[in-house]
């Protein structure tokens, strides 16, 4: 196989020569200066000879997107979002979707031009570039594409601006588009075109895509009612019979309203209503990108509805899953609550959510990518996130919080916490070279903070990342500082110096591993932070001035070993005390810490607690994944599958020492 991807880039002639968006400017900026064009939907179609005898594969990658077909059978689709500098590709091995002769590569593509934080998109650039390999014979084809720009999709901006809705007019649309059948005499030439990529193949594998069939579908009175029977991201593929001009309504939602009838204006901020226009005769309805959801409603008084099947996707989850073996109850329904989410939200990147933002956050992803190489046995997703974060210090050393795309989001929590997510990589994957080559990447962050130090050590009006300490901000526990972004206020807080500290133990340790000389030594700044926040009770204030005790202000401190050992059990004595009064993303650090600490009795009571604030409470209130909060009325938006909740999968197997057992699962 090739160590290198140099492909052909092919664009349309709408994207040839037209001015190119600059990745860097200011969000309203880019908001002024719009993408020219936006919800571009292309098919494309390559002609490829093949003599019948050796193994084939391929390389493809695209700007934004693409789903790719052979012979009209679905192949892949990707690439993963990746940064400015590059383009992820995938390679895939295609010989058993070949014929002997003439086959049909065909590709929908796709350009979203919205500035996000789903695609490194808005900026004009789209296109194709493709190999084919016949790894036997060693004959390389780049093919060329001839396209079609299709008008059959249409819609409004959904969520933080991170869709289109996907109308849908059948009458617009290439039947049979994907097949050697069809006749594309008609179709124009794609433009060769010049770009500055470079190509990178991706470290993971592209997402896995498979059909179920609903749990349960109801009929009345025009609509058909859907129940999944439970949260999944996807789609659904309908097929219908009717006349040129009839309407379907297609509604997706999370959850139900009162009356029984799908909730189809999410909590998350998303408005799931979809226009189905058919043609004469077998029509099939199924959206490009993906949604969270688990019902649905068909509505519509004339068509006669053949098939409704749900399109599953996800990253591949084939033989890594795993059971708790144990019969406590309680503990697996927590544990399999937080599987399923990591199982589902795991895409191409660590989502934070499938609906609202789609966005890999460094905080996030940090937590949700223990989990899943635990799950899975595989690092290969963590030490991509590793990778898209790294390559953000072309933008800032201090690293953006989301990863990769165009919207430029920085906080400095997540930065700081870069280090613990490549050390972590290395504790799992034992391989030194990985801790070698981001070991510049991290010190990068502690070089970036160390300009607001003060003389003491201590960090100091860091206003150029949001400081986040929780969110949302009413699960801070009444944390005494005000955390405006950015920070107006030259006092001193707590959490973001445990934060530094934290990160400064961390690059020690990292430089111990491989042999480095010591850059800093950490014993001041440890004795900076207990003499700045601990009080004589032995518990940390939320800042330098202030007398309140929040959690999060002991929780990070016992978390990053800042607590001295005379009060490490008074400062864990008070975290069980106060419980989980935090967000869901801090019961990470929490649980961690009280295990750390040697309390796993109290951590399993947490994990286990029927209270407001734990994994139960979702349960009682109907998830099948973990909500973004504790509960569906505890934060305005809330998402209801979000993976930053699962704090119990590391917890339950490296803490607890649950024995698991793998099992199959698509």
């Amino acid at each position: 196989m090739k160590d290198a991807f140099f492909p052909r880039w092919f664009t349309t002639d709408d994207f040839a020569g037209l001015e190119k968006i600059s990745y860097l400017c200011k969000e309203r900026d880019r908001r002024e200066n719009a993408s020219v064009l936006s919800n571009y939907h292309v098919l494309a179609r390559a002609g490829f000879h093949y003599s019948g005898s050796g193994r084939v594969f391929v390389r493809v990658t695209a700007d934004d997107y693409y789903i790719l077909y052979i012979n009209g059978i679905h192949v892949s689709r990707g690439p993963a979002p990746s940064h400015h500098t590059h383009r992820y590709y995938d390679e895939i091995e295609v010989t058993r979707y070949l014929h002997t002769g003439n086959n049909i590569f065909a590709a929908h593509l796709y350009y979203q031009g919205l500035v996000n934080r789903v695609w490194e998109s808005g900026d004009n650039r789209f296109g194709i570039g493709t190999e084919i390999e016949n790894i036997d014979s060693g004959e390389v084809t780049q093919p060329f594409w001839k396209y079609k720009k299709t008008e059959a999709f249409y819609g409004r901006v959904v969520g933080y601006g991170t869709d289109f809705s996907e109308n849908f007019d059948s009458r617009l649309w290439e039947s049979g588009w994907n097949t050697d059948e069809y006749d594309d005499s008609d179709w124009k030439n794609m433009v060769e075109e010049d770009h500055d990529y470079s190509f990178i193949r991706n470290p993971a594998r592209p997402v896995g895509v498979y059909y179920m069939k609903p749990e349960n579908i109801r009929y009345s009175r025009g609509t058909y009612f859907i129940d999944v029977g439970r949260e999944v991201v996807g789609s659904l593929r309908i097929t219908a019979n009717g006349k040129s001009g009839q309407n379907v309504f297609i509604r997706f939602a999370e959850e139900l309203n009162e009356d029984g009838t799908v909730r189809y204006d999410l909590r998350a901020n998303c408005r799931y209503e979809e226009k189905w226009t058919l043609s004469d005769g077998e029509n099939i309805f199924e959206n490009y990108t993906y949604k969270g959801f688990r019902y649905a409603e068909i509505k519509s008084s004339d068509a006669e509805i053949m098939s409704v099947d749900v399109m599953c996707r996800h990253y591949p989850f084939d033989d890594g899953c795993v059971e708790i073996d144990t019969s406590d109850e309680k503990l697996n329904m927590v544990f399999a609550l937080c599987r399923d989410t990591i199982k589902y939200a795991t895409q191409e990147s660590f989502i934070d959510c499938p609906t609202r933002e789609k966005g890999q956050y460094l905080g996030d992803a940090f937590i949700a990518a223990h989990s899943h190489a635990l799950l899975t046995g595989n690092t290969d997703m963590l030490e991509k996130a590793a990778y898209d974060f790294a390559v953000t210090a072309d933008i800032c050393n201090g690293l953006m919080a989301v990863s990769s795309c165009s919207f430029m989001q920085e906080i400095a929590d997540y930065s700081l916490i870069f280090g613990e997510m490549v050390l972590l990589a290395y504790e799992m994957n034992e391989k030194k070279e990985f801790l070698c080559k981001y070991y510049d990447y991290v010190k990068g962050v502690v070089l970036h903070f160390r300009k607001y130090e003060r003389q003491d050590g201590m960090l100091s009006f860091v206003d150029d990342k949001w400081n986040l300490v929780d969110w949302p901000e009413n699960m801070r526990d009444g944390y005494d500082f005000e955390l405006l972004n950015p920070i107006r206020s030259h006092d001193v807080h707590n959490v973001i110096n445990a934060y530094y500290v934290g990160a400064l133990k961390t690059l020690v340790r990292i430089e111990k591993i491989l042999g480095k000389n010591v850059s800093f030594d950490t014993e001041p700044y440890e004795k900076a932070y207990v003499k700045a926040f601990m009080r004589e009770n032995g518990l940390f204030a939320d800042s330098e001035k202030s007398g309140h005790f929040s959690l999060h202000s002991n929780v990070f401190a016992l978390y990053f070993g800042l607590v001295p050992d005379k009060f490490e059990r008074a400062v864990a004595d008070y975290i069980i005390q106060r419980g989980m009064c935090c967000g869901v993303y801090v019961s990470y650090f929490l649980l961690k810490a009280l295990s750390r600490a040697g309390r796993t009795m109290e951590v399993y009571n947490l994990l286990v607690n029927e209270g407001e604030h734990g994994w139960l409470n979702m349960i009682r209130e109907g998830a099948t994944t973990c909500f973004e909060a504790w509960g569906k009325g505890q934060k305005h938006n809330t998402s209801l599958c979000h993976p930053w909740a699962t704090a119990p999968i590391p917890v339950i197997i490296e803490d607890l020492h649950i024995p698991v057992k793998r099992k199959n699962i698509i």
